[in-house]
């Protein structure tokens, strides 16, 4: 992405497009920049290793070596034809989010730094063992403890961070990915909730956990049948009246929720995942610039569909006034309307507009905005990368000192790039999240 971009513009823009902007960025703070040379090089037409190499413009040595780095990592495939898979530099993304996330499972608050080297070892080198895991640690690193590494390894296991897995026969560690996302459902859940009574959500993570349905959060499409005396059983395990219970499973089938369906026999994570990310999206609308958007968006949760002049009437607005509004959602595919007209049988015979929340476009443009957020967010942390390389450079060839005013101005800035590409990349992982 280019300086000039408005992260505005992507807003509509084909996700696709959007995402190899992005996937660029990534792939030259990673790999650096002859391996972002390479996926630039690519087009419709390149069919082959020898089309891309020629298409590339690199030596062949260069070529070579960097083609065959995106190979093993699986940006490049080799099918019939080349093509690009953008999940594994997607998954670098994600990297901050996984590492807050393991290091929140500490022995003691002194094991965060070591945990983030076992993480990074597990991801670097997926086929080793605890024990190879700390002698290889002990080796980069002499002042490190195999045994606490043993220790904290075995704890992360325990806590379903890390997972045992066997490959023909061999047994290795790796990062229970699966895990994470159940564990980050789990947490859109409870934000969805985090309005409602303490026992709402008390109740529904004794819904979500190994007493009921944890599995399911790793499927979430997958409905969850609840038995016949679920109502008993959670009374028992959260210690609730049954009446309490009775109440709190209406509010998680209520469509503001909708954990539970309407007959209170299936849990479907799903669909409150779906209310979430609509909510997301009205929030993120009133940011940019559309203040009442998270108004529209939650009414129309809460009843599916509403005729024009009852939401105007809701939102406080003109009729005129509210038109605009909801047109306005229209073309930024937030909302879809649809013009009925009476019974023929009935005396008015009128026509109206009824309107519904347009989910799949709305989600799909909400990412291709932040996509295009976070690929100028990394073109502006090359910048600053260039920029501190650049006064570095002049300093030591006039043999001075950087000033150290300016030094901390530059990091300051570095570090509000960086927490803010964490953050927007929060916001698009959820979006993100099936």
């Amino acid at each position: 992405m280019e300086s000039t971009d408005d992260p505005g513009s992507c807003w509509g823009r084909p996700y696709d497009v959007v995402l190899f902007k992005l996937c660029l960025g990534i792939v030259k703070k990673v790999f650096g920049q002859e391996c972002c040379r390479i996926l630039e090089s690519f087009s419709p037409d390149i069919l082959t290793k020898e089309d891309l190499f020629a298409s590339s413009g690199l030596e062949e040595f260069e070529f070579t070596k960097h083609f065959n780095i995106l190979c093993d990592q699986q940006i490049i495939l080799q099918n019939n034809q080349l093509t690009i898979s953008a999940q594994p530099i997607i998954k670098f993304l994600y990297y901050p989010m996984i590492f807050e996330f393991s290091e929140k499972h500490y022995i003691i608050p002194q094991d965060k730094p070591m945990i983030k080297m076992i993480i990074n070892k597990v991801f670097g080198e997926p086929t080793l063992t605890p024990q190879k895991i700390a002698d290889s640690l002990a080796t980069e690193h002499t002042d490190i403890d195999r045994i606490k590494v043993i220790k904290i390894v075995e704890h992360l296991i325990e806590k379903r961070v890390l997972q045992i897995l066997y490959d023909d026969s061999v047994m290795c560690v790796s990062y229970n990915y699966m895990h994470y996302l159940s564990m980050l459902r789990l947490q859109c859940i409870e934000e969805l909730l985090e309005n409602f009574d303490h026992r709402v959500i008390e109740v529904a993570r004794v819904l979500l956990s190994d007493s009921f349905c944890y599995e399911h959060l790793q499927k979430p499409d997958e409905p969850y049948p609840l038995e016949e005396h679920y109502i008993e059983k959670l009374s028992e395990l959260c210690d609730l009246t049954e009446n309490e219970v009775s109440g709190v499973i209406s509010i998680l089938s209520s469509p503001e929720v909708s954990l539970i369906n309407q007959e209170c026999t299936e849990i479907i994570i799903s669909n409150s995942l779906k209310v979430y990310k609509t909510k997301q999206i009205g929030r993120l609308l009133s940011e940019i610039g559309v203040p009442l958007a998270r108004r529209v968006v939650n009414f129309l949760i809460k009843v599916q569909q509403m005729e024009t002049v009852k939401l105007c009437d809701l939102l406080m607005l003109s009729k005129e006034k509210g038109t605009v509004l909801l047109e306005k959602l229209k073309f930024l595919g937030v909302v879809v309307s649809e013009t009925l007209e009476d019974a023929p049988h009935t005396k008015l015979k009128r026509s109206y507009t009824i309107w519904r929340i347009n989910y799949d476009l709305m989600v799909q443009n909400s990412k291709s905005y932040l996509t295009g957020v976070l690929a100028k967010l990394y073109w502006d942390l090359e910048q600053e990368i260039d920029e501190n390389q650049r006064i570095s450079v002049s300093h030591f060839s006039y043999d001075m000192a950087p000033n150290s005013v300016s030094q901390k101005k530059m990091d300051e800035r570095m570090t509000i790039i960086q927490n803010t590409i964490f953050s927007v990349s929060k916001r698009f992982m959820v979006l993100d999240l099936v």
